[in-house]
C-alpha cells in the first residue's frame, strides 16, 4: 500500500517522512553512516531512559540517562584501558595528549592551549584525586569538611 507520508523524493535520490510519517528501524536493523557522512539533525536527538549512546567500534564509551540509580542520573562511561574522559576546546581533539592509562576513571580538563591540565580522579582507598601539570596551579575552596590532606 502506497503512504503518502513516506515518498521518495522526485528524482529518486532522497526519501521523505512528511509530517506524520514514521521510519522504523527494528529490532536487529541497523542505519550505517559511513565515514564522511553525516546526519543532519533539525531538530532534537532523543533517547529514551536507559538507552546507551556508544562511541567507538566496540562500544568503547556511553552516555546513558540511568534509572537504575536511586536518583535517575546522565552517566558517561569511559573505557577500561585509558579511563579517562577529556575535556578541551574542539580545535585541539585530534591531537595526541600523550598522557597514559589510568588504573581509575578520572576526568581531565584543558586550559585553551592544551598545553596543561588539571586531572579530578580516585584511588582504590576513597581518597580523591586531584592533580595538574606542568607549572598550573591548584587552588581549592573548601566547605564543610573534616579532613584535608595535601
Amino acid at each position: 500500500m502506497y503512504n503518502t507520508k513516506i515518498y521518495q523524493e522526485t528524482g529518486g535520490d532522497k526519501w521523505i517522512v512528511a509530517s506524520g510519517g514514521e521510519l522504523e528501524v527494528q529490532s536487529g536493523g541497523t542505519i550505517d553512516v559511513q565515514s564522511g557522512a553525516t546526519l543532519d539533525f533539525d531538530g532534537d536527538l532523543s533517547m529514551g531512559d536507559d538507552d546507551k549512546m556508544t562511541f567507538g567500534d566496540g562500544n568503547d564509551a556511553a552516555i546513558e540517562f540511568d534509572t537504575a540509580q536511586t536518583v535517575d542520573c546522565l552517566q558517561i562511561g569511559v573505557d577500561g584501558t585509558s579511563r579517562t574522559l577529556m575535556i578541551m576546546e574542539l580545535a585541539d581533539m585530534s591531537a595526541d595528549k600523550g598522557l597514559a592509562a589510568s588504573t581509575y576513571p578520572q576526568v581531565v580538563l584543558y586550559d585553551a592551549a592544551a598545553t596543561n591540565y588539571m586531572t579530578l580522579g580516585s584511588v582504590a582507598n576513597g581518597t580523591a584525586l586531584v592533580g595538574a601539570s606542568n607549572d598550573m596551579d591548584i587552588r581549592c575552596g573548601l566547605v564543610a569538611t573534616d579532613k584535608v590532606s595535601l
